[in-house]
């Protein structure tokens, strides 16, 4: 299995190709610091040769260096994982010879080629930790062909050593192979929770297309009639011989044919209709304050104090004030006497604030809140995150404060 087959060029983004090479380099550290005691071991009377022994270990450190020093000039050949292969096939070139010079095919630390193995599979794609396996397995068969630099030597005190480094090595092994399958359990059920976030947003994602499309094609079916009807209307009015008792309904119904037009370019808006250039641009307190005039005609009971001391000029979104006015139903459910509409600019966004005097935020909004899917407020949602807003309820004087908060780019013209 040829290495050519690993790609080139980093796959994932740079900052995870760094945090697994850095994995690569601090277990790289443990070997360096494990052949070093060994080679301390050979220098106080242990049966080990020292100059091997420390060899695979300054073999290791000049590995260590030279992968830190790739990292700080971001070399991204070495995060490749063809680098990342090259990497881990020399430090089994080094492990090969820490285990020769260690007993061979009986030495005790011949349980750390599963290090490249286990980051072979963490680190690596399928071929790569296949090719990984086969130098691990062809490393250690060849020490079968290469002669020992550990003599055989009897005694209860060589032998306990023998054991000792046995039961490192299994405790090293198994401490890595826990921690890899740990994190890769880990990894896994955070992917399945990504997913199943990922899995809502596109189903949140297809009840907005399909109500947009709706929308869409309602106000496109309304359209013609209402034109139809305002043609008639206006023929009527510039006809003299309308009696004059019928002058105030024909009146009245061109206001009412007003309204609906009204509502058929709100339909538009929330269906994610682009603004054109007639998009109306007005003042900040002239908008609210035509919003609340609207608002009136359907709550005539309830008083709307207005709060705004911004110059700032702002395009009229009719879908926003959609959802302000469907934000002032819910207020006027709790404050029957009155509520609020504040709007203020602070930095580089706008907060408009819909305020009561009740108890507590009313439940169904408060599932509307927690649950963006709510038939009622589903468009609402859909409109302040189309504008990158977000909506937040806290509490305000003994009552409630739904907070609508905007880059002020948004609605500017």
């Amino acid at each position: 299995m040829s290495i050519h087959c690993l790609p080139r060029t980093l796959s994932p983004l740079e900052p995870a190709a760094q945090a697994r090479l850095m994995l690569l380099v601090r277990l790289r550290w443990l070997f360096v610091a494990v052949c070093w005691v060994l080679a301390a071991l050979g220098l106080f009377g242990a049966h080990l040769p020292v100059e091997g022994v420390a060899l695979a270990g300054l073999a290791l450190l000049a590995l260590n260096l030279a992968t830190l020093c790739a990292l700080r000039r971001r070399q991204v050949a070495w995060l490749t994982p063809r680098g990342i292969f090259l990497q881990l096939l020399a430090d089994t070139l080094a492990l090969s010879v820490l285990v020769q010079q260690t007993g061979g095919l009986a030495s005790p630390a011949v349980g750390a080629y599963l290090v490249p193995i286990a980051l072979g599979a963490n680190l690596l794609p399928r071929a790569g930790c296949w090719a990984m396996f086969a130098c691990a397995v062809a490393s250690y068969s060849v020490q079968a062909l290469l002669p020992s630099r550990v003599p055989h030597v009897h005694g209860v005190a060589a032998f306990t050593l023998h054991q000792a480094g046995m039961w490192l090595t299994v405790v090293a092994a198994a401490a890595l192979l826990a921690g890899f399958l740990a994190r890769a359990a880990d990894l896994l059920r955070r992917c399945e929770r990504e997913l199943a976030t990922a899995r809502e947003a596109v189903l949140h994602q297809e009840r907005l297309v399909a109500l947009a499309g709706l929308a869409s094609t309602t106000a496109h079916e309304l359209a013609t009639p209402l034109a139809t009807m305002s043609v008639t209307l206006e023929d009527l009015a510039a006809d003299a011989a309308l009696p004059a008792a019928l002058r105030g309904d024909v009146a009245q119904l061109g206001r009412q044919l007003a309204r609906c037009r009204t509502a058929m370019e709100t339909l538009a808006s929330a269906a994610g209709v682009a603004r054109g250039g007639n998009a109306r641009r007005m003042p900040l307190a002239e908008w609210l304050a035509e919003l609340a005039d609207q608002w009136r005609i359907r709550q005539p009971q309830v008083r709307v104090d207005l709060e705004c001391d911004s110059a700032h000029t702002v395009v009229a979104e009719q879908s926003l004030g959609h959802t302000l006015q469907w934000l002032l139903d819910h207020a006027a459910s709790l404050a029957p006497a009155a509520v609020s509409l504040a709007a203020r600019v602070e930095a580089d966004s706008l907060q408009i604030a819909v305020r009561d005097c009740g108890a507590r935020v009313p439940e169904a909004l408060r599932d509307a809140m927690r649950d963006p899917t709510q038939s009622h407020g589903e468009l609402s949602h859909a409109t302040i995150a189309r504008l990158g807003g977000r909506l937040d309820a806290r509490p305000f004087r003994g009552g409630t404060e739904l907070v609508i908060t905007l880059p002020l780019a948004a609605l500017s013209p």
